[in-house]
């Protein structure tokens, strides 16, 4: 098992480029966008590579036994017990990784599911054009160096600068914004947050305006992921014109299970 520089991240592209799902995420890491390691069976010619960001992911060929179980142990050795939550999240980018399925299950990990969902232009537009949601007095402000150090937030939209957001400010605080959390490949991960009190005045649907018009107006395609359990976030990626696709199996492991 080798890791791979930040120069030589591409390397994987072969691996990934046909992937249907969480391209922004992948891309992200690969393109220099989101922190990020790259661990390969070979570093000329990789056949098989695990990446690790804030998910992690399993891209290539599932029969490289050895590569496999150095991640397995570098898992559960290293990356859980160094991780904030303690926690695992593994997409396995096949359907084909049985041997790994069946291990990590023996090491008291579980499948969840992760729902995406396709952008249709066409009905956002419709929806935008007849919503009447405002803001009121708050304006949406795009997320810049000055709000980064008012506010001690965003610094990743600062230190990848192909990352983008918008947010509305209430005197001193930040009640609703939506970030790019991965930009690549041409395309942009939403993440969107609403402070409680604020919540259910519109204030959401108009920060994701903001953002997926600029999508729009700079040929970026927005993309649009949760868990099942985020119904919020299911409705509120539906009111905006996206609709539902494939749930992608992950594996998931906490220390609190």
């Amino acid at each position: 098992m080798f890791e791979l520089k930040k120069q030589d991240f591409n390397r994987i592209i072969p691996l990934i480029k046909n992937i249907s799902h969480s391209r922004a995420l992948l891309f992200s890491v690969v393109e220099g966008n989101s922190k990020g390691r790259i661990f390969v069976d070979n570093i000329e010619t990789p056949k098989t590579a695990f990446i690790e960001s804030d998910f992690s992911y399993l891209v290539g060929h599932e029969s490289n036994i050895d590569f496999n179980n150095r991640i397995i142990n570098y898992i559960f050795d290293i990356k859980i017990p160094k991780s904030k939550d303690k926690e695992l999240i593994l997409f396995l980018c096949s359907d084909k990784w049985l041997d790994i399925k069946r291990t990590l299950k023996d090491h008291g990990c579980i499948t969840i599911h992760r729902k995406t969902f396709n952008f249709d232009v066409d009905k956002y537009k419709e929806v935008r054009s007849k919503s009447n949601i405002t803001t009121n007095k708050y304006d949406i402000t795009k997320i810049n160096i000055k709000l980064v150090n008012k506010y001690h937030k965003f610094k990743e939209l600062i230190n990848y600068p192909l990352r983008f957001g918008f947010c509305i400010v209430n005197q001193e605080e930040i009640i609703s914004e939506c970030i790019s959390v991965a930009v690549g490949a041409g395309e942009a991960e939403i993440g969107i947050a609403t402070k409680e009190d604020y919540r259910r005045r519109g204030y959401a649907t108009s920060v994701i305006f903001q953002f997926i018009d600029y999508c729009i107006d700079n040929d970026i395609l927005p993309n649009w992921s949760c868990w099942p359990f985020r119904k919020e976030s299911i409705n509120l990626a539906k009111k905006l014109g996206f609709k539902e696709n494939v749930e992608i199996p992950a594996i998931y492991r906490s220390q609190n299970m």
